[in-house]
């Protein structure tokens, strides 16, 4: 416990200081709603001298991209609100006046909101200013570096490259003798630029220390950093310690980084395998798909490969951890794929069977002619099946037999099976069935591009149509120009370079209003125990009330988590299961400072505006999400259940909970 409540103090300083959005803020949330950013609402709220009304206005004004509310907004009075100028600056995009802004803050002796201006700027300045700012830092020209690895971590985000060297001695400086909080994200920005083996020396100490004297989430990156250059080159008494470690989290990171390891005797690796029995279902997942990239020499790998065969005799896994390890030693051995299905069809959920033909590379007839059993396909199983299907192409793309069933799929009315379709289908089996595929596509397009579950589908054929001829392809897009979803508007944009007017209408807004306020927090029940949700109104309240509103409906009663990624989040709100389909309606995105971290709840989303019904649970600390996905809540008790949740336990009801 003590090592939680170090964490709180440490890696949860970004706070809501005070309310932002009211139940009385109606006309700001609906023109935010709409992306009405012409609204004089928001520069009336912009000047108010109530602090609410101006954090609220930043808010929205964040998610806007129009660098003319630059001039305004640094004309607000810093120490009152800071946090919140940095924020929007950031959010808002690139500015020659909001880059100057926040380098005068960083570089003054006194900044009270050192952190914020060091995650904005790290989201908009260039190579250059970023080079510039670590040189600094080495020289010791930065007044206040607290945070300074924060502007990193968001460079490594967004993929900034500078001089490998001097990024790799700015964050080792910083791991070797930063604060707790600098460590943490020079840590992460390590991570997340590729690692670096000069690091070894400073990652063993994190590793060594007692837990009382570091974080957790310290030690979690000092193993993803190890992962990341594919080494351990620690002594097999630390690797014990973390593959028992009582920190369920450290124990998958341990069984993704120690895979890694130089596995000396067979104790060892019996050790290792020792995970794949471990109370918690994520921590046995994670080392069933983890061990088909172990590399032992010789005799180890025949003990390794005769391990598994007994754990997948004995029959004691669960059903994820039992079809990952089969995927795994299907990649460890030369084993007939088609025998394996054979022999295990009985243990096996159809979704492995699936993703084992998917491996196999050879006997496509026999291959089609097996994965024509499974036929028709259900939601369940739909994506591994196509993909299964698009893995023989090169095999089998002449073929009739083939050819009918990639047709028929791509006219399916599945979004997650045209979908993968469009984006495999190469320009030679285009060409040969150039008029089947127009005639498909423009009927698709006349019945689904306006509904958001059929977004990601209808973004992959804009991306397909240049393939199919220029008149095609203008005629699609424009007809396509009249979508309601912004990000269809956008996907054309990118081809095209057009700049498409468009603006969302309030349609539902009044309804998502009523519940974003009379409700504090939302209590789920699912087959492994209960949680609840404490919910973020002020920062969120079209997320929020959505979310109410489609609990009170009854719409999450029976829904699955369709995705679990151990050590990651928990996700769900797709009736099918698939992770492909929403509410039948999108809103916005209502992105803020809040933290994703362990227990922070956060809308899964295709892009920017194309948030449903889909929602997800943080198990750990990932700082890449932070103003990039909409936190709107924060697990307050049942995270030992959070814990334990796997791929598709499911909800069983909803209730909300009274202010």
């Amino acid at each position: 416990m003590k090592t939680r409540l170090i964490l709180l103090i440490f890696l949860s300083s970004f706070s809501i200081s005070y309310a932002q959005f009211t139940s009385e803020d109606y006309e700001l949330a609906k023109a935010n709603f709409t992306r009405n950013y012409e609204s004089p609402v928001f520069k009336t709220y912009l000047n108010s001298s109530d602090q609410n009304k101006v954090a609220a206005s930043l808010l929205s004004i964040a998610h806007s991209a129009d660098t003319n509310f630059v001039n305004d907004i640094i004309k607000l009075n810093y120490d009152e609100s800071g946090d919140y100028i940095a924020f929007a600056l950031g959010q808002i995009g690139y500015s020659k006046t909001s880059i100057k802004y926040l380098l005068d803050k960083i570089y003054s002796p006194q900044n009270k909101f050192e952190k914020e201006c060091f995650d904005a700027l790290g989201k908009i300045f260039t190579v250059k200013e970023y080079q510039k700012l670590c040189e600094d830092y080495l020289d010791n020209k930065i007044s206040q570096t607290n945070y300074f690895a924060l502007t990193i971590a968001n460079a490594a985000i967004r993929g900034l490259e500078i001089n490998t060297k001097l990024r790799a001695k700015v964050l080792i400086k910083i791991i070797g003798k930063g604060n707790l909080d600098n460590k943490f994200y020079a840590l992460y920005a390590l991570y997340r630029s590729g690692g670096s083996r000069q690091a070894d020396k400073y990652l063993l100490d994190i590793l060594s220390m007692k837990d009382e004297e570091i974080l957790f989430p310290h030690k979690i990156y000092a193993l993803s950093c190890f992962r990341r250059v594919e080494s351990f080159p620690g002594k097999f008494d630390l690797v014990k310690h973390f593959i028992n470690h009582r920190s369920w989290q450290l124990r998958t990171e341990a069984a993704r980084t120690f895979i890694y390891y130089n596995f000396t005797n067979q104790n060892e690796i019996d050790e290792y395998l020792a995970l794949l029995n471990d109370v918690n279902p994520n921590v046995s997942r994670q080392a069933a798909i983890s061990i088909k990239l172990m590399k032992p020499n010789g005799n180890l790998k025949n003990h390794l490969i005769h391990r598994i065969e007994e754990f997948l005799d004995e029959n004691l896994l669960t059903n994820n951890s039992f079809g990952e390890l089969l995927l795994s030693y299907s990649e460890l051995t030369d084993a007939d794929i088609l025998l394996l299905i054979e022999k295990y069809k009985n243990k096996l959920d159809q979704n492995f069977i699936l993703l084992l033909l998917t491996k196999l590379n050879t006997n496509c007839d026999l291959k089609l002619k097996y994965l024509s059993k499974f036929e028709p396909v259900t939601n369940d199983i739909v994506v591994n099946w196509t993909t299964a299907l698009i893995s023989m192409h090169d095999s089998l793309y002449n073929s009739d037999k083939y050819k009918n069933l990639v047709l028929k799929s791509l006219a399916s009315d599945s979004p997650e099976m045209v979908n993968i379709v469009a984006t495999n289908l190469d320009s030679e089996f285009i060409q040969n069935n150039l008029n089947e595929i127009k005639i498909i596509l423009k009927k698709y397009i006349t019945e689904y591009s306006n509904n958001p579950d059929f977004l990601e589908t209808t973004v992959a054929i804009i991306n397909l149509a240049p393939g199919l001829g220029e008149d095609f392809s203008n005629n699609l897009f424009t007809e396509l120009s009249e979508s309601k979803l912004p990000g269809v508007i956008n996907a054309i944009a990118g081809i095209t370079g057009e700049n498409i007017p468009f603006q969302k209408t309030n349609r539902r807004f009044d309804i998502f209003w009523e519940f974003a306020f009379n409700y504090s927090a939302i209590k789920f029940t699912t087959n492994k125990g209960e949680f609840t949700i404490k919910l973020y109104p002020e920062i969120a309240p079209v997320t929020v009330g959505n979310l109410l509103y489609l609990s009170h409906k009854g719409f999450y009663n029976n829904v699955s988590f369709h995705r679990v990624v151990p050590n990651f989040v928990i996700q769900t709100g797709d009736t099918s299961g698939t992770g492909w389909r929403g509410p039948g309606y999108d809103i916005i995105s209502e992105f803020s400072f809040l933290p994703f971290e362990e227990g922070y709840v956060g809308m899964a989303s295709a892009g920017k505006d194309t948030e449903g019904s889909q929602w997800f649970v943080m198990h750990s600390n990932f700082p890449h999400l932070n103003g990039r996905y909409t936190n709107f809540g924060k697990v307050i008790s049942g995270f030992d259940t959070v814990s334990i949740i796997d791929q598709d336990d499911f909800i069983i009801s909803a209730e909300l909970i009274k202010n």
